[in-house]
């Protein structure tokens, strides 16, 4: 096993998963400053340099790490059958 593929495999691995979290922040971020725009129209003005700031970064992020919404965080990403799957077969007496 060489270790240095498994060390630089981790590392792209944990950079794509914290890209995805601060991306996942930003898409929140966007959506909760498009909803202060729509509710306060006349502040929509002000609010749009922090929306244009957010898209920036969110692009220049995205374009970082390309696979980073691909990145599947444990507990978060994973399908809720994969923790309670049983075996019918199993259970049976």
């Amino acid at each position: 096993m060489d270790y240095d593929k498994v060390l630089a495999k981790t590392e792209r691995m944990d950079a794509n998963g914290s890209a995805k979290i601060a991306l996942v922040a930003m898409d929140r971020s966007i959506a909760a400053w498009r909803a202060l725009q729509i509710s306060l129209p006349e502040k929509s003005e002000t609010i749009k340099p922090m929306l244009v700031e957010l898209s920036g970064l969110r692009s220049a992020v995205e374009e970082r790490f390309p696979r980073a919404r691909d990145f599947i965080r444990p507990g978060f990403d994973e399908s809720f059958y994969r923790f309670c799957r049983v075996d019918v077969s199993e259970a049976r007496p």
